[in-house]
């Protein structure tokens, strides 16, 4: 059932929500992998270029304080005031290294207990210089050791708080591949059955468009079928009309009924106009609107459209001029099709200009073409409604013929059959419709 089918339609709303999921579960596994595949290259970089350095240079400034505590005991004052700077240099080495979080605290211990080492250096220095009684010298020198032993402490403890924080990230980084291992799978998963689901959608979005886009060329192709069917029996009761009427103005040569006949083929002109109008239009919109070109005397053309369109124009005192090209030109088109183009503009001039108005008809050379014009004085038409014109069924509601808008669309599709372009102009009081026509040399 159609209904049925209309009911499993998949929302467009929905299809762009599982494509905004598909789009966002793709990024988001792509920048999360990347996020944190930074997060263990920096950890891996922090065990080599934080920890080991850290622990090398707190090594060597415990070195350094062996060797002090060896120049202290041996009361060697040269050997003790080298080593002293010494171990500032290894711990200003280790000072420029990145330190972990909260390993600023256990710096703050290391230079306090060092400057005061730094101290008790100072004092039994001062000591060993006056020449001190042997206690005064072994109380400094006690000092001192006691000072060197927890700086070494300190270090000792900035040390091992270096090595946590290294087997710590060593056994982070393993645990954070995995965790972002197990999340990229789940996203890439996430992100492949949305994807599924996205092909599943626009797989039956095309089934659907194929059925439809069938459905609608069966349709026109009926639709036209059936236009042909009728408008050819229409035309076989309008022959019989016409036959019928020019019978009766044989057999009676009465002015009444000659007034009757008139109107009645007025009518069946009409009616075979609409049909006409009813078959260009469905040959412009299928696309099988085909020219058979020949060179044409824009003159001709003018005179013969102006000549058919003079009774009609007396009836309302409308002056028509016309003017043909100053040089002797031919342009390429099919004779008929373009005097039904000419017939339709001309004949909404005659239909919308005012009792004793005036019609200009009018063709000139261009470079390679030859623009035909026609130029009314009636009501003109507003700026905001010229690119409607040319729409199929539109018209200008005035007077008592609107029409069926065919007109200008139908004009529009022959002169673009033909390489030409059709279009409102702008200046001027009224309305000028404008066409072009490729010149007979330029089509060759």
């Amino acid at each position: 059932m159609p209904g049925d089918e209309v009911e499993r339609t998949i929302s467009p709303w929905l299809v762009l929500a599982v494509l905004i999921i598909t789009m966002i579960g793709f990024v988001g596994a792509t920048l999360f992998t990347q996020r944190m595949a930074s997060v263990v290259n920096d950890d891996a970089i922090s065990i080599a270029t934080n920890a080991a350095p850290a622990i090398q240079d707190l090594s060597e400034a415990r070195s350094e304080l062996v060797r002090m505590a060896i120049a202290v005991d041996q009361s060697d004052v040269a050997a003790f005031a080298k080593e002293l700077p010494d171990l500032r240099d290894d711990l200003s080495h280790y000072l420029q290294q990145p330190f972990y979080p909260r390993e600023d605290v256990r710096y703050a211990e290391v230079d306090r207990t060092v400057r005061v080492l730094e101290a008790r250096a100072s004092s039994f220095k001062a000591v060993l210089a006056n020449d001190g009684q042997r206690s005064a010298v072994d109380s400094a020198k006690a000092a001192v050791l006691a000072a060197a032993g927890d700086v070494d402490g300190a270090i000792s403890q900035a040390v091992m708080f270096n090595i946590q924080e290294q087997r710590k990230l060593g056994l982070e980084i393993p645990r954070r591949r995995r965790h972002a291992h197990q999340v990229g799978w789940v996203l890439q998963a996430l992100t492949a059955i949305c994807g599924l689901i996205l092909t599943i959608f626009v797989i039956r979005g095309i089934r659907a468009y194929a059925r439809l886009l069938a459905r609608a060329r069966a349709a026109s192709q009926a639709r036209d079928d059936l236009l042909a069917t009728v408008s050819h029996d229409l035309r076989n009761p309008i022959n019989a009309i016409n036959l019928t009427v020019r019978s009766m103005r044989r057999a009676s040569p009465d002015g009444g009924i000659e007034k009757q006949a008139a109107r009645i083929e007025r009518a069946t002109e009409r009616m075979a106009r609409l049909i006409d109008d009813l078959l260009e239009a469905a040959k412009i919109e299928a696309g099988a609107l085909r020219t058979d070109r020949k060179p044409e005397d824009p003159s001709n053309l003018i005179e013969a459209v102006v000549e058919m369109f003079r009774p009609s124009a007396d009836e309302k005192s409308i002056r028509v001029a016309s003017f043909s090209p100053a040089t002797a030109s031919a342009v390429s088109c099919e004779r008929h099709l373009i005097l039904r183009v000419l017939s339709n503009i001309l004949g909404n001039a005659v239909k919308f200009s005012p009792q004793g108005g005036a019609i200009t008809v009018k063709a000139e050379c261009l470079a390679d073409a030859v623009r035909f014009s026609v130029s009314d004085s009636g009501p003109g038409i507003p700026a905001e409604h010229r690119r409607d014109v040319f729409d199929r069924y539109w018209h200008q509601k005035q007077g008592n013929r609107p029409g069926t808008g065919l007109g200008l669309y139908i004009a529009k599709g022959i002169v673009e059959a033909h390489g030409g372009r059709i279009w409102i102009e702008d200046a001027g009081p009224g309305t000028t419709v404008s066409f072009t026509l490729p010149l007979e040399r330029a089509a060759g």
